[in-house]
């Protein structure tokens, strides 16, 4: 079989894309304090996130983290509250009612040793480590 060879070239199907966002009428909003232990660029990606989807505000996030001058740029960029320091770690649990662990995977287990006496059944408790399964945890 050989090909056909067509006279004129196919006219091109019109093709139209609607695409329609609608605004929620209200959106979910997190009222409980939420404390990052880590504030490297995970943190600082999901804190913007919160605080731009209006998600969370400013007076409910805290994050602690050994760099001091990491912290004065998350303080600068958001406005939270920051801790760094010996306790840090256990001042954001005891301040927070979610958690999360954004620590590099070297640091876990120091991190988790530290706060261990602090976290209680009514913590909310998220990992975000790289690699880590929750029963490391």
């Amino acid at each position: 079989m050989t090909p056909k060879v067509l006279d004129k070239p196919l006219a091109k199907p019109e093709v139209k894309i609607e695409i329609n966002f609608r605004q929620k009428e209200e959106s979910a909003k997190i009222e409980e304090m939420i404390g990052f232990i880590g504030s490297g660029n995970m943190s600082e990606a999901l804190i913007g996130g919160l605080i731009n989807k209006e998600v969370s505000s400013l007076d409910t996030i805290c994050s602690s983290n050994p760099s001091t001058p990491r912290l004065e740029i998350m303080k600068e960029k958001f406005g939270t509250e920051t801790f760094a320091g010996k306790g840090s770690n256990i001042e954001v649990v005891k301040k927070s009612k979610v958690v999360v662990l954004s620590v590099k995977p070297v640091y876990l287990m120091s991190v988790l040793e530290e706060i261990k006496d602090h976290i209680t059944s009514e913590h909310l408790v998220i990992s975000i480590v790289a690699g880590v399964n929750i029963d490391t945890i």
